[in-house]
């Protein structure tokens, strides 16, 4: 009986961790399982960081936004889920590495030297710089915008989506078939605002998959799909005084029926 009550007690001590609700206070965050270690983000936890750390863990559902100030070694997951993220809105960060199942990251501003992606998670790149990124085991990294002063290597399955137009390939051993890029060389092109990009591709394994993809205008949340979810954004902005910019498809300063006409145009591309 006393074996069965110290069971209990354990797994009750492990969940109060694991589904703790959402930190801002890094006194409040686990205790790492390393001297390595600065902190590690458990279950739900949310914190931001504008500060200097070793090494940062982040487990299951957990979040971290690196602010402007912040300089970090390194950043890693382990066991994430689908809603654990890693958000780079500035300060500086060495090595991001997402392990172990789902993670994401986003990167929107500041500077990452190196990104390994593995195990189906996946990196959004919206802007900000990023020197070199490895794509392996089946994840996915989708370029929007940004720097990419590096290089990339993409194999085991990885995935890498650039989103642009007036794509172009230089190099002998690259090419451009029907938006799928074979072989390693430069890419360059415009992103969606028009900037100029340059990419280096410097593995592009055979079971790897590069993509080169032009913008869907009714994609408005960016999942690669024209759904229920653009028609809800765009009818929301029809039957309101609320102004989403990626809800006016013609760019026409106003969201009305011509907006409308080019969702049903692109439904389900």
């Amino acid at each position: 009986m006393k074996k069965i009550w110290i069971v209990t007690l354990f797994v009750l001590f492990f969940a109060s961790i694991v589904f703790s609700e959402d930190v801002n206070d890094p006194n409040q965050i686990s205790p790492p399982y390393s001297s390595m270690i600065d902190f590690s983000l458990w279950g739900k936890q949310n914190l931001d960081v504008n500060n200097v750390h070793n090494l940062l863990t982040i487990y299951h559902s957990a979040k971290i936004n690196i602010l402007p100030g912040a300089f970090i070694e390194k950043i890693e997951t382990m066991y994430a889920r689908k809603d654990c993220l890693i958000t780079v809105d500035g300060g500086d960060v060495n090595n991001i590495n997402l392990y172990l199942y789902s993670a994401q990251a986003a990167i929107k501003n500041g500077y990452v030297n190196n990104i390994f992606v593995q195990n189906y998670s996946l990196v959004n790149i919206y802007g900000g710089d990023v020197n070199n990124i490895d794509i392996v085991h089946g994840s996915t990294t989708k370029i929007r915008g940004g720097e990419i002063s590096g290089t990339i290597f993409v194999k085991d399955k990885g995935n890498l989506k650039i989103y642009g137009h007036d794509f172009e390939v230089i190099g002998e051993n690259i090419n451009n078939i029907n938006g799928k890029v074979i072989g390693t060389g430069v890419i360059i092109g415009k992103w969606e605002d028009n900037t100029n990009f340059l990419i280096t591709i410097e593995e592009n394994e055979e079971t790897a998959n590069i993509l080169l993809l032009p913008k869907i205008l009714s994609d408005i949340n960016n999942d690669d799909i024209v759904n229920m979810i653009d028609f809800a954004i765009l009818a929301k902005n029809l039957s309101s005084n609320s102004f989403n910019i990626n809800a006016d498809l013609d760019s026409s300063g106003n969201i009305d029926i011509e907006d409308l006409k080019i969702l049903a145009s692109e439904w389900l591309l």
